[in-house]
């Protein structure tokens, strides 16, 4: 897979752990349609969407009072179109 997918139905924005605002992200990360379930693929195209998703928010300005990320997406799971398949996992970003 070299082109990036789609992050869909992301959700972003502050959460608040008593006085401190911390940003976050939850949403789901759909792959491009393959031929075939490739796992290891769809973990480094879902790892590029979330680096992706990382800088877009940098150059928006909405990523800032942190010093660490945790980011992780659910076990990849694939959808059935026909005879291809498409990727998907949910994912969470926080900052710490």
């Amino acid at each position: 897979m070299n082109d990036v997918g789609v992050v869909s139905d992301a959700s972003c924005g502050e959460e608040y752990a008593g006085r401190v605002r911390r940003f976050a992200c939850v949403g789901s990360l759909y792959g491009e349609m393959q031929a075939e379930m490739d796992l290891a693929a769809a973990q480094i195209d879902f790892g590029s969407q979330l680096d992706l998703l990382i800088k877009q928010s940098k150059a928006d300005v909405r990523l800032n009072n942190f010093d660490a990320m945790n980011c992780r997406f659910t076990d990849v799971r694939f959808l059935s179109a026909g005879v291809d398949f498409q990727p998907v996992a949910n994912f969470t970003v926080r900052a710490r």
